[in-house]
Protein backbone atom coordinates (compact mmCIF):
# COMPACT_ATOMS: atom_id res chain seq x y z
CA UNK A 1 0.00 0.00 0.00
CA UNK A 2 1.05 3.42 -1.10
CA UNK A 3 0.21 6.80 0.55
CA UNK A 4 0.20 10.18 -1.19
CA UNK A 5 1.99 13.08 -0.09
CA UNK A 6 0.44 16.40 -0.61
CA UNK A 7 2.58 18.54 1.44
CA UNK A 8 4.54 21.13 0.29
CA UNK A 9 8.09 20.33 -1.08
CA UNK A 10 10.05 21.97 1.50
CA UNK A 11 7.78 19.75 4.38
CA UNK A 12 8.83 16.81 2.98
CA UNK A 13 12.04 17.19 4.26
CA UNK A 14 12.16 16.05 7.76
CA UNK A 15 12.94 18.54 10.69
CA UNK A 16 15.72 16.72 11.64
CA UNK A 17 17.23 16.59 8.41
CA UNK A 18 17.05 20.74 8.81
CA UNK A 19 18.75 20.78 12.27
CA UNK A 20 21.45 18.91 10.68
CA UNK A 21 21.76 21.50 7.59
CA UNK A 22 21.91 24.38 10.48
CA UNK A 23 24.27 22.33 12.42
CA UNK A 24 27.03 21.89 9.41
CA UNK A 25 26.36 25.83 8.23
CA UNK A 26 26.67 26.72 12.16
CA UNK A 27 30.02 24.93 12.09
CA UNK A 28 31.13 26.58 8.62
CA UNK A 29 30.32 30.56 9.91
CA UNK A 30 32.54 29.06 13.62
CA UNK A 31 35.16 27.71 11.32
CA UNK A 32 35.50 30.58 8.87
CA UNK A 33 35.32 33.51 10.84
CA UNK A 34 35.89 32.66 14.85
CA UNK A 35 39.19 30.70 13.89
CA UNK A 36 40.48 33.35 11.29
CA UNK A 37 44.37 33.85 11.23
CA UNK A 38 44.57 30.55 13.73
CA UNK A 39 43.67 27.71 11.78
CA UNK A 40 42.03 27.38 8.18
CA UNK A 41 40.79 25.23 5.70
CA UNK A 42 43.74 23.06 4.90
CA UNK A 43 44.66 22.61 8.52
CA UNK A 44 41.29 21.34 8.70
CA UNK A 45 41.11 18.93 5.89
CA UNK A 46 44.32 17.95 7.09
CA UNK A 47 43.14 17.54 10.36
CA UNK A 48 40.12 15.57 8.96
CA UNK A 49 42.38 13.42 7.27
CA UNK A 50 44.24 12.52 10.08
CA UNK A 51 41.10 11.89 12.89
CA UNK A 52 40.16 9.45 9.80
CA UNK A 53 42.77 7.55 9.44
CA UNK A 54 43.93 7.69 13.37
CA UNK A 55 39.99 6.43 14.30
CA UNK A 56 40.16 3.71 12.07
CA UNK A 57 43.76 2.89 12.69
CA UNK A 58 43.52 2.38 15.78
CA UNK A 59 39.58 1.23 16.68
CA UNK A 60 39.55 -1.49 13.33
CA UNK A 61 42.78 -1.86 12.27
CA UNK A 62 41.32 -5.76 11.40
CA UNK A 63 39.76 -3.41 8.35
CA UNK A 64 41.72 -3.38 5.11
CA UNK A 65 39.53 -1.62 2.18
CA UNK A 66 39.25 -4.67 0.24
CA UNK A 67 37.59 -6.40 3.63
CA UNK A 68 35.47 -3.41 3.70
CA UNK A 69 34.39 -3.62 0.27
CA UNK A 70 33.49 -7.54 0.60
CA UNK A 71 31.59 -6.78 4.33
CA UNK A 72 29.26 -4.12 2.38
CA UNK A 73 28.95 -6.41 -0.45
CA UNK A 74 28.48 -9.41 1.20
CA UNK A 75 26.10 -7.62 3.68
CA UNK A 76 24.36 -6.63 0.64
CA UNK A 77 23.60 -10.28 0.00
CA UNK A 78 22.48 -11.42 2.93
CA UNK A 79 20.24 -8.41 2.92
CA UNK A 80 18.33 -9.25 -0.40
CA UNK A 81 17.91 -12.86 1.05
CA UNK A 82 16.32 -12.12 4.00
CA UNK A 83 14.29 -9.53 2.24
CA UNK A 84 15.65 -6.87 4.94
CA UNK A 85 16.87 -4.28 2.41
CA UNK A 86 13.59 -1.97 2.78
CA UNK A 87 13.57 -2.27 6.87
CA UNK A 88 17.33 -1.67 7.13
CA UNK A 89 17.37 1.11 4.55
CA UNK A 90 14.72 2.94 6.07
CA UNK A 91 16.25 2.28 9.51
CA UNK A 92 19.61 4.28 7.84
CA UNK A 93 17.19 7.03 6.71
CA UNK A 94 15.41 7.39 10.07
CA UNK A 95 19.07 7.54 11.95
CA UNK A 96 21.20 9.47 9.94
CA UNK A 97 20.85 12.95 10.95
CA UNK A 98 21.42 11.86 14.44
CA UNK A 99 24.66 9.53 13.10
CA UNK A 100 26.20 12.23 10.88
CA UNK A 101 26.02 14.89 13.87
CA UNK A 102 27.78 12.66 16.03
CA UNK A 103 29.64 11.78 13.34
CA UNK A 104 30.56 15.50 13.26
CA UNK A 105 31.62 15.60 16.71
CA UNK A 106 33.99 12.94 16.22
CA UNK A 107 36.26 13.85 13.63
CA UNK A 108 36.21 17.46 14.20
CA UNK A 109 35.70 17.92 18.05
CA UNK A 110 39.95 19.13 17.70
CA UNK A 111 37.82 22.79 16.96
CA UNK A 112 36.65 23.28 20.00
CA UNK A 113 40.19 24.31 21.52
CA UNK A 114 40.59 26.92 17.86
CA UNK A 115 37.35 28.42 18.26
CA UNK A 116 37.85 28.68 22.37
CA UNK A 117 40.80 28.26 23.17
CA UNK A 118 40.25 28.82 27.49
CA UNK A 119 38.94 26.57 29.71
CA UNK A 120 35.79 26.87 32.31
CA UNK A 121 36.59 24.76 34.37
CA UNK A 122 37.78 26.71 37.20
CA UNK A 123 34.82 28.85 36.94
CA UNK A 124 32.19 25.97 37.48
CA UNK A 125 34.67 24.72 40.41
CA UNK A 126 34.28 28.06 41.73
CA UNK A 127 30.48 28.37 41.52
CA UNK A 128 29.75 25.01 43.44
CA UNK A 129 32.42 26.01 46.06
CA UNK A 130 30.96 29.34 46.77
CA UNK A 131 27.28 28.06 46.57
CA UNK A 132 28.25 24.85 48.77
CA UNK A 133 31.40 25.79 50.21
CA UNK A 134 32.73 22.21 48.77
CA UNK A 135 32.50 21.62 45.13
CA UNK A 136 30.26 18.48 44.09
CA UNK A 137 33.17 15.83 42.59
CA UNK A 138 34.65 16.02 46.51
CA UNK A 139 31.88 16.05 48.51
CA UNK A 140 30.16 12.99 47.10
CA UNK A 141 32.66 10.12 47.43
CA UNK A 142 34.28 11.44 50.26
CA UNK A 143 30.37 11.33 52.01
CA UNK A 144 29.55 8.15 50.36
CA UNK A 145 32.04 6.57 48.63
CA UNK A 146 33.09 2.88 49.09
CA UNK A 147 34.50 -0.04 46.92
CA UNK A 148 31.22 -2.10 46.52
CA UNK A 149 29.51 1.74 45.17
CA UNK A 150 32.51 2.17 42.59
CA UNK A 151 31.43 -1.12 41.10
CA UNK A 152 27.63 -0.13 41.10
CA UNK A 153 28.41 3.35 39.61
CA UNK A 154 30.57 2.36 36.83
CA UNK A 155 28.37 -0.19 35.86
CA UNK A 156 25.28 2.25 35.67
CA UNK A 157 27.84 4.81 33.99
CA UNK A 158 28.70 2.18 31.42
CA UNK A 159 25.41 1.11 30.40
CA UNK A 160 24.84 4.18 28.45
CA UNK A 161 27.11 2.64 25.66
CA UNK A 162 25.17 -0.15 25.14
CA UNK A 163 21.51 0.47 26.59
CA UNK A 164 20.49 3.37 23.91
CA UNK A 165 21.77 0.96 20.78
CA UNK A 166 19.61 -1.76 22.31
CA UNK A 167 16.54 0.19 22.32
CA UNK A 168 17.02 1.92 18.97
CA UNK A 169 17.39 -1.16 16.78
CA UNK A 170 14.24 -2.31 19.04
CA UNK A 171 12.30 0.79 18.07
CA UNK A 172 13.50 1.11 14.56
CA UNK A 173 12.06 -2.64 13.60
CA UNK A 174 8.73 -2.74 16.16
CA UNK A 175 7.87 1.37 16.26
CA UNK A 176 9.39 2.97 13.70
CA UNK A 177 6.99 5.92 14.23
CA UNK A 178 8.19 6.04 17.73
CA UNK A 179 11.52 5.43 16.56
CA UNK A 180 11.47 8.86 13.95
CA UNK A 181 10.24 10.83 17.10
CA UNK A 182 13.12 9.80 18.82
CA UNK A 183 15.94 10.33 16.78
CA UNK A 184 14.21 14.02 16.34
CA UNK A 185 14.99 14.46 20.07
CA UNK A 186 18.27 12.79 20.10
CA UNK A 187 19.46 14.38 17.12
CA UNK A 188 18.09 17.90 18.48
CA UNK A 189 20.09 17.54 22.05
CA UNK A 190 22.99 16.17 20.46
CA UNK A 191 23.10 19.42 17.97
CA UNK A 192 22.40 21.72 20.95
CA UNK A 193 25.03 19.79 23.56
CA UNK A 194 27.48 20.25 21.02
CA UNK A 195 27.11 24.07 20.61
CA UNK A 196 26.87 24.29 24.07
CA UNK A 197 30.52 22.42 24.49
CA UNK A 198 31.72 25.53 22.15
CA UNK A 199 29.75 27.73 24.45
CA UNK A 200 31.13 27.16 27.63
CA UNK A 201 34.54 24.67 27.15
CA UNK A 202 35.44 22.75 29.92
CA UNK A 203 37.07 18.67 30.39
CA UNK A 204 35.56 18.02 33.80
CA UNK A 205 37.16 18.03 37.41
CA UNK A 206 38.81 14.60 36.81
CA UNK A 207 40.77 15.63 33.87
CA UNK A 208 41.52 19.54 35.64
CA UNK A 209 42.26 18.26 38.67
CA UNK A 210 44.66 15.61 37.52
CA UNK A 211 46.69 15.09 40.59
CA UNK A 212 43.91 15.39 43.15
CA UNK A 213 44.47 12.51 45.07
CA UNK A 214 40.71 12.00 45.02
CA UNK A 215 40.85 10.05 41.75
CA UNK A 216 43.12 7.63 43.01
CA UNK A 217 40.48 6.39 45.79
CA UNK A 218 38.39 3.88 43.55
CA UNK A 219 41.62 1.59 42.75
CA UNK A 220 39.36 -1.44 42.52
CA UNK A 221 37.61 0.51 38.44
CA UNK A 222 41.02 2.44 37.56
CA UNK A 223 41.37 -0.39 34.68
CA UNK A 224 37.97 0.06 33.44
CA UNK A 225 38.27 4.29 33.94
CA UNK A 226 41.28 4.24 32.23
CA UNK A 227 39.44 2.31 28.87
CA UNK A 228 37.25 5.15 29.20
CA UNK A 229 39.55 7.69 28.99
CA UNK A 230 41.99 6.63 26.42
CA UNK A 231 38.70 5.37 24.62
CA UNK A 232 36.98 8.63 24.81
CA UNK A 233 39.96 11.00 25.08
CA UNK A 234 39.91 14.07 26.96
CA UNK A 235 37.88 16.32 24.87
CA UNK A 236 35.79 19.76 26.04
CA UNK A 237 32.05 17.57 26.24
CA UNK A 238 31.41 18.57 29.83
CA UNK A 239 28.71 21.00 29.82
CA UNK A 240 25.44 20.50 29.44
CA UNK A 241 25.94 17.02 30.53
CA UNK A 242 24.99 14.26 27.47
CA UNK A 243 25.34 11.00 29.72
CA UNK A 244 22.42 12.14 31.30
CA UNK A 245 20.47 13.90 28.68
CA UNK A 246 21.18 10.40 26.70
CA UNK A 247 19.90 8.24 29.69
CA UNK A 248 16.88 10.46 29.96
CA UNK A 249 15.77 10.21 26.06
CA UNK A 250 16.27 6.29 26.23
CA UNK A 251 13.98 6.01 29.21
CA UNK A 252 12.07 8.23 27.28
CA UNK A 253 11.81 6.15 24.29
CA UNK A 254 11.34 2.87 26.24
CA UNK A 255 8.61 3.90 28.35
CA UNK A 256 5.91 2.40 26.93
CA UNK A 257 7.27 -1.07 28.18
CA UNK A 258 6.69 -1.16 31.82
CA UNK A 259 9.52 -3.55 32.79
CA UNK A 260 11.64 -1.99 31.03
CA UNK A 261 11.14 1.71 32.60
CA UNK A 262 11.29 0.10 35.75
CA UNK A 263 14.36 -1.18 35.74
CA UNK A 264 16.03 1.27 34.12
CA UNK A 265 14.89 4.10 35.88
CA UNK A 266 17.51 3.51 38.69
CA UNK A 267 20.19 3.79 36.16
CA UNK A 268 19.51 6.93 34.80
CA UNK A 269 19.65 7.62 38.34
CA UNK A 270 22.89 6.15 38.33
CA UNK A 271 24.46 7.68 35.66
CA UNK A 272 23.79 10.90 37.32
CA UNK A 273 25.43 10.09 40.05
CA UNK A 274 28.43 8.54 38.67
CA UNK A 275 28.78 11.25 36.39
CA UNK A 276 29.84 13.59 39.38
CA UNK A 277 31.69 10.85 41.55
CA UNK A 278 33.74 10.05 38.86
CA UNK A 279 34.45 13.52 38.41
CA UNK A 280 33.18 13.30 35.06
CA UNK A 281 31.06 16.66 35.41
CA UNK A 282 30.37 19.31 37.56
CA UNK A 283 27.45 19.63 39.50
CA UNK A 284 25.81 22.68 37.06
CA UNK A 285 26.28 20.21 33.92
CA UNK A 286 23.32 17.68 35.15
CA UNK A 287 20.43 20.15 35.44
CA UNK A 288 21.63 22.09 32.40
CA UNK A 289 21.41 18.44 30.55
CA UNK A 290 18.35 17.64 32.02
CA UNK A 291 16.44 20.29 30.55
CA UNK A 292 18.01 20.12 27.56
CA UNK A 293 16.52 16.51 27.59
CA UNK A 294 13.28 17.54 28.69
CA UNK A 295 12.90 20.39 26.33
CA UNK A 296 13.80 18.47 23.24
CA UNK A 297 11.28 15.64 24.14
CA UNK A 298 8.45 19.02 24.65
CA UNK A 299 9.62 20.05 21.60
CA UNK A 300 9.69 16.45 19.76
CA UNK A 301 5.95 15.75 20.80
CA UNK A 302 4.67 19.15 19.36
CA UNK A 303 6.76 19.94 16.55
CA UNK A 304 7.28 16.32 14.98
CA UNK A 305 3.73 15.40 14.43
CA UNK A 306 2.63 18.92 13.40
CA UNK A 307 5.05 18.90 10.67
CA UNK A 308 5.39 15.47 9.14
CA UNK A 309 1.12 15.75 8.91
CA UNK A 310 -0.94 13.10 8.15
CA UNK A 311 2.52 11.19 7.05
CA UNK A 312 3.06 10.64 10.73
CA UNK A 313 0.40 8.05 11.16
CA UNK A 314 1.90 5.83 8.00
CA UNK A 315 4.72 5.27 9.02
CA UNK A 316 4.42 1.72 10.40
CA UNK A 317 2.67 -0.35 8.06
CA UNK A 318 2.28 -2.93 10.80
CA UNK A 319 -0.06 -0.82 12.61
CA UNK A 320 -3.69 -0.32 12.49
CA UNK A 321 -5.05 2.08 10.45
CA UNK A 322 -6.37 5.49 12.12
CA UNK A 323 -9.62 5.52 13.45
CA UNK A 324 -12.05 6.39 11.01
CA UNK A 325 -10.09 5.65 8.13
CA UNK A 326 -12.47 2.51 7.25
CA UNK A 327 -12.07 -0.15 4.46
CA UNK A 328 -11.68 0.46 1.01
CA UNK A 329 -14.55 -0.71 -1.03
CA UNK A 330 -14.26 -3.79 -3.00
Amino acid sequence: MTFGDNRSFWRRVRPEEYILLLFVLTLVILIEFGMRGRYGWDDLGNRFLWRVGNYFGSQWSFLSVPVAILLLVGGYFFLAWKQWIKPVARFLRDSAPYLLSYLVYVLLRDLIPFIRPDLYDAELAALETGWFGTPSYVWLPRTIGAAWLDYVLMGCYLTHYYIPLIVALFLAFRNPKRFRLWMFALTLVWVIGYLGYIAVPAIGPRYFFANYELWRQHDAIQPVASWIDSYAEVTRDCFPSLHIAWAILTLWGGRKYRPFFWMYLPIVIGIGVAAIYFGYHYLLDLPAGILLAVGAIWTAQRVYPWWMGSQSDKVNPCDSAPSGSGSPRA
